[in-house]
């Protein structure tokens, strides 16, 4: 999932946590921050953790003296919905700054007479 000049997609650091309780199951809070990206696991706080169980996507437990996430049904449903939106943006093949121009001598002119020193068509330019 990468960061694009700097910010993150809306629901990206959600997806990265579900994604990786959806394979889990259940996680203490600091394995989880642990498995996921350095930026993505910066963004998840108590707020962000607070939404998530609002919106049952986990369930929170507290074992000992730390929280243990639980993924949801509903998780699991937002997990696939999101994934399967991304699937269908259609990703340019070539993302470099450069751009790529048509090579000019693969194509032939288009809607264009002939060449204005050319000689008439069917007359044959033998020299002599």
């Amino acid at each position: 999932m990468g960061i694009r000049n700097g910010r993150f997609r809306p629901d990206q650091v959600r997806a990265e946590l579900l994604r990786i309780l959806d394979r889990w199951g259940r996680l203490v809070e600091s394995d989880l921050k642990r498995m996921m990206d350095i930026p993505l696991a910066l963004r998840f706080d108590a707020d962000l953790r607070q939404e998530l169980e609002r919106e049952n996507l986990v369930r929170v437990e507290q074992v000992g003296d730390e929280p243990v996430l639980v993924i949801t049904d509903a998780g699991r449903q937002w997990l696939a919905a999101y994934r399967q939106r991304r699937a269908q943006k259609v990703r340019p093949k070539d993302r470099g700054r450069r751009h790529r121009w048509p090579d000019r001598r693969a194509a032939a002119p288009a809607n264009r007479g002939p060449a204005p020193d050319a000689p008439p068509a069917g007359t044959e330019n033998v020299p002599g």
